[in-house]
C-alpha cells in the first residue's frame, strides 16, 4: 500500500496527456494500449508506450497486468 500512495500521490506535468491507441479482446482477455506524453522538468517533450491486460471472469476484471516502456 505505500508504494502506490507514493506512486499515486505525486503530481503530473501539467500537459500529461494519455491517449488509447488501441483495444483488443479474446475471450476472456483484453489488452488496452496507451501512448503516454508528457514535458519533463527540463523542457524536453517524452514519449512512452504501454499496455495493460486484463482477464475478465463473471464480468469482472479477475487479474492485471502492464508494462511502460
Amino acid at each position: 500500500m505505500d508504494t502506490f500512495r507514493e506512486r499515486f500521490a505525486q503530481k503530473l506535468p501539467p500537459d500529461y496527456k494519455r491517449e488509447l491507441l488501441n483495444v483488443v479482446g479474446d475471450n476472456d482477455m483484453v489488452v488496452v494500449y496507451v501512448r503516454h506524453t508528457w514535458t519533463s522538468h527540463d523542457g524536453q517533450h517524452k514519449q512512452a508506450l504501454g499496455f495493460d491486460m486484463f482477464r475478465v471472469q463473471d464480468g469482472k476484471i479477475a487479474e492485471h497486468w502492464d508494462a511502460d516502456a
